[in-house]
Formats: structure tokens, sequence, C-alpha cells
């Protein structure tokens, strides 16, 4: 349910079940899958010379559940950071990606950011597209008392959250 995992950039959603399917459909053999960290797949296939000619099982009713419960989780999600923000005055949001667009779009306070947070130096000082909001450098946090930074980044939390706090600010509280 990471925020990033279907959008422009990945539009459709290909599980194992389907690939493991084309890949046998189309001539190769599969010889390891390997399954990092619950994000990334990897696979190592051999061209062989059968292809398969069957079918397979539907999974349309599953796959339309992952998709209305991964829905659901971010419109959940959205309202309880709008209840945490809500009284308070040093509220930032790390990613001037996918990821905040995601959340803005899912109706997260735009008014309670005092702006995006982001490590890229082409995005710092620009305004996060679809957005008012202008990107700042996670630096800016350093003389901040007890800021509050929204981190929903999915496999990158935790080394921008150990960055954050080892090197900027450690008074930073991440919700």
């Amino acid at each position: 349910k990471f925020t990033n995992a279907i959008n422009f950039e990945h539009p459709m959603l290909l599980t194992d079940y389907f690939l493991d399917y084309l890949l046998v459909k189309t001539g190769f053999k599969i010889v390891e899958k390997f399954n990092y960290n619950n994000h990334s797949h990897f696979y190592t296939v051999i061209k062989v010379n059968e292809k398969f000619d069957g079918t397979i099982e539907s999974k349309y009713y599953h796959y339309k559940k992952m998709f209305t419960d991964f829905i659901k989780y971010h419109q959940e999600m959205v309202h309880e950071l709008n209840v945490k923000i809500d009284n308070e005055e040093e509220v930032y949001l790390f990613g001037a990606h996918i990821f905040s667009q995601f959340l803005l779009q899912f109706g997260l306070n735009e008014n309670k950011i005092k702006f995006i947070l982001d490590n890229s130096l082409l995005k710092q000082e620009r305004r996060l597209y679809g957005t008012d909001l202008l990107v700042k450098s996670p630096k800016f946090l350093s003389n901040k008392k007890a800021p509050i930074v929204i981190l929903k980044a999915g496999i990158y939390n935790i080394e921008i959250k150990k960055d954050i706090l080892e090197n900027i600010n450690s008074n930073v509280r991440f919700i």
C-alpha cells in the first residue's frame, strides 16, 4: 500500500501470478524468484522452446478488492493525518514527488503544510506540481524546535528518517 504503487508512472498491477504466466506463455522457464524486502521481485529465467498454451484463472475480484482496499487505506490514512496535524504549527511533507501529490489529492490539508521537503537540488525552491507548495531542502529543519514531518515515501522511509534525525535535527517528529 505504498503511495507510489499505482499512479501515472506505474499504471498497471502486474502481480507475480500474471508475470509467471506471461513468462511461461512466451517460452521462458523460471529458474528462481527472489522477493526483496516485500517490494521488489527478481527473476532468473532461461529461454526454452516450450510455450504454455493454456489459460489462467481470473483474479479480477481478488485484485479489485486489493485495489479498493488500497484506496480505502489511503482515504483513512489521510483523514488520520489531518486530525493529527489540525492543531500543529510546524508541519512539513517529505517528497516533491508522487508520494506527496497522492496524499494531497486524497485530501491532505495543504493549508497546514508549510513546505514540501526534498533532497533533490533540482526540485528545491520550486513549486510542487499541482500545488501552491514550495519545495525546500530538509536542512531547512535544522533550527526548528519540534517540527512534524509527514513521511509516506514507501521503501525510502527508513533512510530519509535516519538522515534527518542523525544529520539535520534529532527533534523532528515523524507521522
